[in-house]
């Protein structure tokens, strides 16, 4: 199971994609954060049987990170790549009707995309299909401006239904930065 969460203080469109995710996943759950702390998040996804995290993340306003988190033996841990969003597309401004769960996920051509669906996939637990039936899928693609997209297709890989959003870039190791590394000394 995941729980999907936001920072502490989401804006009302971070809180939208956030329940828009969940509506589009199947075995997962919406949790508002409030005043949390991560640790309180952790203890919450275990209580219910979660040993998945994901969570959403505020930057000018918006969504802005997407951060995965996995519960190992030692406890919880990171889960990359950390997906950097550049925009995001709820599901009520695609105005289309009806109940999408993703069933799978399909994959568009590039090494970069090949690379995300896997890791989507893993961490969503949902099978890379090649074939374009009649099942919702998240589609990962790059877009007509060679952007990388994800988006949630209705028929697969075909028509977008929403939530979506556009990646500016991902994060595929930890990474110190010289004032994490200044602080330590």
């Amino acid at each position: 199971m995941i729980v999907i969460s936001t920072c502490r203080r989401p804006t009302q469109r971070i809180s939208s994609f956030v329940k828009d995710l969940s509506h589009s996943l199947r075995s997962s759950i919406m949790l508002q954060r409030g005043k949390m702390s991560l640790g309180d998040l952790e203890d919450f996804a275990t209580e219910k049987g979660a040993d998945r995290l994901l969570l959403v993340n505020r930057w000018h306003g918006g969504p802005g990170e997407i951060r995965l988190r996995t519960a190992k033996c030692e406890g919880w841990q990171d889960t990359y790549p950390v997906v950097y969003v550049r925009s995001v597309k709820l599901r009520r401004e695609y105005q289309i009707r009806g109940n999408f769960v993703a069933e799978a996920l399909t994959a568009g051509q590039g090494k970069i995309v090949l690379d995300l669906s896997r890791s989507l996939s893993t961490f969503f637990d949902l099978p890379v299909r090649s074939d374009r039936g009649s099942f919702c899928s998240f589609h990962v693609a790059l877009d007509r401006s060679a952007r990388l997209a994800v988006s949630l297709t209705s028929p697969a890989a075909t028509r977008e239904v929403g939530p979506s959003f556009l990646v500016q870039h991902l994060r595929w190791t930890e990474e110190r930065s010289e004032q994490d590394e200044g602080r330590k000394s």
